[in-house]
C-alpha cells in the first residue's frame, strides 16, 4: 500500500516560529522549528542553531574518570602493558580507534595492543580464556571499547588475576560490576548527556587523560581531540543514539571536520569515492549511514572485523587503499548472500496473529546476516521481525529488529525462561536458544497478551506544505543547518501540491524506484524520486500531493530533489 501521510496537527510555539522567522528561515521550516526541534534541551532557539558548545560537558561528570585516568597514567609510567578491547560494529571499532590514536598520542612511548572478538566463534564481550590470555602476556590494563558491562564475571577473573579493567561503554550493567576498577558509563551517576554512544565515551576518556597529562589547550590535547571528532560522528551516527544535546554539538563538528580530515582512510579513500567535492557536496549523516556504516560492518558479518579496524587506523596509503577495497568487496558479497538468503527456499516464516511480529527461521550459518535480514522483512511486513540461525554449537542464534511502539527488549523478558539469553532495546535486541526449545518458545509468544506489546498506530505526518513557488534557492541549506538529523532529530517532512508532471520513469534495479520531474504552478521545476515506489507508478498519475524530504543531488550536477515517501491523505 502506496504510505500516506497526515499533517502535524500538533500546536506550534509560537515564540519560537516568531524567532526563526526574524532569523530568516522559510515558513515552512520555522513550523518545523516550532514543533520539532530539540529547544528544550538546547538551551532554546539560539542554542539549538548555534549547536551551543556548553552542550559540551566536562568529561570528569563521567562515573569512574578519575579512578579511569589515575591507573592509565600509572601504566603508561611504569609502561605497563594496555591492551584495547573493542566491539566488531561500527560504535565499537570507532571506538577502538579513538582509544588506540588517544593513547599514542598520551605517550610516544605506548602502542597499546587491540583485540576485536570473532562475531561467529567468540560473540561479544570478554571471555575467560581471552582473560586467562592477557594474563599470560603480561597484560596489566584493559579499556574495553563500547562493551564490558555484560562481562561481569570476567572481569572479575581479570581482577584475581591483577589486571586492572577499565569499562568504557554506554550500555545498562547486566549485573554488579564489582570486579572493575572504573566503570565509565553515561547511563550511570546523572551524567547530563547519557545518550552517548560508545564512541562518544572513548573520546571523553581521551579528553580527560590528555588533559591531565597534557593540558587542555596543549597542540597535542587539541589536535587529537580534533582529529578524533572525525570517529565520533560516524560511530555515533552508526549506532543510532539519539542525534541532540551532546551528540548532536558532537556530530556535527566531526561532520564538518571530515571534510578536511588528516585521517587517511577520509583524506585518501572516502573523500574522493563518497563526495562530488567539485559540486561542494559535504558529508552528512546520511554517508555515514548509507555508505560508511555498510562498510565497515560487512568484515565483521561476512569474516572478521579486522580489515574495517586497520582501514580505520592505518597511515600509509597503500593498506589504507588495500583494506578499503577488501571492505568494498565484503560489502558487494554482502549484497549477494543477503539476497540469496532471502530467497532461499529452506526458511521457515512463523506469522502471530496476537502480537505484530513474525519470527524467520532461516534454517542457515550466516550469523553476521541476521540482523539485516530481520530489518529487511521488518521493512517488507511492517512487523517486527526476529530472524534465527545456527551458530557452530548448534544453538539457534537470532537478531531482532523492531517497529515503533513494539518493545522487543520486553517481549523477550516476558518468554525468558526458554531462552539461554538475551538482551538489547526496545528496536533491536539479540537472543540464544537450543533448537529443542524453538517449539516452546513459539508457543510461549503465541501466548502473549497482545495488549502489552501494541502497535503504533500513530499515522505518519508531515509538518507543513511547500509553496513550490517561493521555494527560495538556499531552502535546503537553511534545512541543513538545522542537522546533523537523525534520531529524535529527524529530518523535517513536507507536503507539496499543485504541480503538473512532466516526465516519469521507473529505475533502479528490478525497476523497484520511481524517478519524475514536476513543474509548479509557478514554473519552477524539481526532480523527484521514490526509492522503492516504483509499483505506485499509477497511483501519481493522479497528481496527488506528494509527502517527502528535500535534499540535494549531485548525481550528474547539485540539483535540489524530492525524496518522496509518499502521498498526503485526503
Amino acid at each position: 500500500m502506496l504510505p500516506q501521510f497526515v499533517e502535524d496537527s500538533r500546536p506550534l510555539r509560537q515564540d519560537a516560529m516568531d524567532k526563526a522567522l526574524g532569523h530568516g528561515y522559510h515558513p515552512a521550516l520555522a513550523t518545523w522549528i516550532a514543533k520539532e526541534a530539540q529547544l528544550d534541551s538546547c538551551g532554546g532557539l539560539e542554542g539549538f542553531l548555534q549547536k551551543n558548545p556548553d552542550l559540551y560537558h566536562d568529561p570528569m561528570l563521567l562515573s569512574g574518570m578519575e579512578l579511569a585516568v589515575n591507573r592509565v597514567i600509572e601504566a603508561i609510567q611504569n609502561q605497563e602493558p594496555i591492551l584495547i578491547f573493542g566491539d566488531f560494529d561500527v560504535d565499537g571499532l570507532s571506538a577502538s580507534s579513538v582509544l588506540y590514536w588517544g593513547l599514542r598520542k598520551a605517550d610516544p612511548r605506548v602502542v597499546p595492543e587491540v583485540y576485536l572478538p570473532n562475531r561467529f566463534t567468540e560473540g561479544h564481550g570478554l571471555k575467560p580464556h581471552l582473560v586467562r590470555e592477557f594474563s599470560q602476556r603480561g597484560i596489566k590494563v584493559i579499556i574495553t571499547a563500547d562493551c564490558g558491562m555484560g562481562s561481569a564475571e570476567e572481569i572479575l577473573l581479570a581482577q584475581s588475576l591483577g589486571i586492572s579493567v577499565i569499562v568504557t561503554d554506554h550500555h545498562l550493567p547486566e549485573q554488579e560490576m564489582q570486579g572493575a576498577l572504573a566503570v565509565v558509563n553515561p547511563r550511570l551517576n546523572g551524567y547530563p548527556c547519557d545518550a552517548l554512544a560508545g564512541v562518544g565515551v572513548a573520546y571523553k576518556f581521551i579528553h580527560a587523560l590528555l588533559r591531565r597529562m597534557h593540558g587542555e589547550n596543549s597542540q597535542i590535547t587539541q589536535s587529537t581531540l580534533i582529529n578524533c571528532l572525525d570517529y565520533v560522528a560516524i560511530g555515533t551516527v552508526a549506532d543510532v543514539v539519539p542525534l541532540t544535546g551532546e551528540n548532536r554539538y558532537m556530530v556535527e563538528a566531526g561532520l564538518k571536520h571530515m571534510m578536511q580530515s588528516r585521517l587517511p582512510f577520509l583524506r585518501d579513500y572516502w573523500n574522493r569515492k563518497i563526495l562530488r567535492s567539485d559540486l561542494g557536496e559535504q558529508y552528512g549523516p546520511e554517508h555515514v549511514g548509507f555508505y560508511m556504516a555498510p562498510r565497515l560492518n560487512a568484515a565483521s558479518r561476512l569474516d572478521s572485523a579486522w580489515p574495517a579496524f586497520h582501514f580505520l587506523t592505518s597511515v600509509k596509503l597503500a593498506s589504507v587503499v588495500e583494506f578499503g577495497d577488501t571492505l568494498e568487496n565484503y560489502n558487494q558479497l554482502r549484497v549477494k548472500r543477503l539476497k540469496e538468503l532471502r530467497s532461499s527456499m529452506a526458511m521457515k516464516i512463523h506469522r502471530f496473529e496476537n502480537i505484530p511480529l513474525i519470527v524467520v527461521e532461516s534454517n542457515s550459518r550466516e550469523l553476521g546476516l541476521m540482523g539485516l535480514l530481520a530489518s529487511s522483512f521488518s521493512e517488507l511486513y511492517s512487523r517486527s521481525v526476529i530472524a534465527l540461525a545456527s551458530n557452530p554449537s548448534g544453538e539457534l542464534v537470532g537478531s531482532a529488529r523492531g517497529i515503533m511502539g513494539f518493545n522487543l527488549k520486553a517481549m523477550l523478558d516476558s518468554v525468558s525462561h526458554v531462552l539461554m539469553n538475551h538482551g538489547g532495546h526496545a528496536r533491536a535486541a539479540g537472543l540464544r536458544l537450543k533448537p529443542e526449545y524453538l517449539g516452546e518458545f513459539l508457543q510461549a509468544l503465541l501466548r502473549l497478551e497482545p495488549v502489552h506489546f501494541e502497535q503504533d498506530l500513530t499515522p505518519k505526518t508531515f509538518c507543513a506544505w511547500l509553496d513550490g513557488a517561493h521555494l527560495p534557492e538556499d531552502f535546503v541549506d537553511q534545512q541543513r543547518g538545522l542537522g546533523p538529523f537523525g534520531e529524535e532529530n529527524a529530518r523535517p517532512v513536507f507536503a507539496l501540491r499543485n504541480y503538473r508532471l512532466i516526465r516519469h520513469r521507473r529505475v533502479g534495479k528490478e525497476l523497484k524506484d520511481l524517478s519524475m520531474e514536476i513543474e509548479c504552478y509557478s514554473g519552477a521545476r524539481m526532480s523527484v524520486i521514490g526509492f522503492g515506489l516504483g509499483n505506485f507508478l499509477q497511483e501519481f498519475l493522479l497528481l496527488p500531493p506528494l509527502v517527502g524530504q528535500l535534499e540535494y543531488n549531485y548525481f550528474g550536477s547539485k540539483r535540489v530533489q524530492l525524496q518522496c515517501r509518499g502521498i498526503a491523505k485526503n
